[in-house]
């Protein structure tokens, strides 16, 4: 990974918390993943695939109330993770595209900031 950006740096603009969330790529058949944390801007995910910084791809988001939606998302930045566990990448996904219902499920959630 050439393009990956210290863990000291945060750029986030919006609160996270931790929250039992899950994800896969969407429409595919693959097993969910717990999302590491969630706020209103992206969600920080493990994954085992490498992933290029500046990809989009959709996302199917599972919610604690057991709904699921689709949001897209960009990779903003990728870490390995040394030793590869709990997979052997960290990576920040920012939501570029998100249902109104789904970001006032996500607001409820995480709250706003305010």
């Amino acid at each position: 990974m050439e393009q990956v950006t210290d863990s000291t740096d945060d750029r986030r603009k919006f609160p996270r918390l931790n929250v039992p969330l899950y994800f896969r790529p969407a429409r595919r058949r693959l097993p969910r993943r717990q999302v590491v944390d969630v706020g209103l801007g992206g969600i920080r995910v493990y994954s085992d695939e490498a992933l290029s910084i500046g990809a989009r791809f959709e996302i199917e988001l599972f919610l604690p109330d057991h709904s699921s939606l689709n949001c897209l998302t960009e990779v903003m930045w990728v870490r390995a993770i040394p030793g590869g566990d709990p997979a052997a990448y960290d990576i920040g996904l920012q939501f570029l595209d998100v249902p109104s219902e789904a970001l006032d499920q996500l607001r409820a959630l995480v709250g706003d900031g305010s």
